[in-house]
């Protein structure tokens, strides 16, 4: 089973890669119309008299090679590991359960033995003292945020316990200091 989440995880990061090429395209366009509109008022502005001076073009090279920076520095910051017969035992009596992020789906024992894979390696880790903030980042908010609004009520004391931040999003991420200085 430990090929269920190193598939997963190169699905992730695929879908991840896949997500900033659409936003660098979408980006892109976006600043060529800034840099349009920009080029046109500093024009406007100086045809009436006003003293501005010449606009200089952001270039479009600067923010691509930022997002793939930002890329680059997330992929490389992801582990992969095997997973170990506890956390697949673990997974068996959570997904028997129907404890969360368990359903009457057909993934449902991947996503526990996912879950269950990341409290084990996190409280190992924190045993060997780490004690940096730690995120658990998914999209599959129909397991792990069914309502949107936060992590699902039969995960929250977990992740409280092992210290784990959830966001369904690299967005939310973004702006918290351990992500940020990657």
């Amino acid at each position: 089973m430990p090929n269920a989440i190193n598939l997963k995880l190169a699905r992730d990061i695929n879908s991840i890669q896949l997500y900033y090429e659409e936003v660098k395209q979408n980006a892109t366009d976006a600043l060529r119309k800034l840099n349009t509109q920009m080029s046109n008022l500093f024009g406007n502005l100086r045809a009436y008299g006003y003293p501005v001076s010449q606009f200089s073009e952001i270039p479009e090279s600067w923010f691509a090679a930022t997002c793939i920076e930002v890329s680059e520095k997330f992929i490389s910051s992801a582990i992969s590991f095997n997973t170990t017969p506890g956390a697949k035992w673990k997974a068996i009596d959570r997904t028997l359960a129907g404890k969360a992020p368990a359903g009457n789906r057909k993934q449902s024992f991947k996503d526990c033995l996912v879950i269950e894979s990341c409290f084990e390696t996190l409280a190992a880790a924190r045993e060997l003292g780490f004690s940096s903030p730690a995120h658990f980042l998914s999209s599959n908010t129909r397991e792990y945020s069914p309502d949107n609004k936060g992590l699902h009520t039969e995960l929250v004391s977990e992740f409280k316990n092992a210290k784990l931040d959830y966001a369904s999003t690299y967005a939310q991420l973004r702006n918290k200091p351990s992500i940020k200085d990657l």
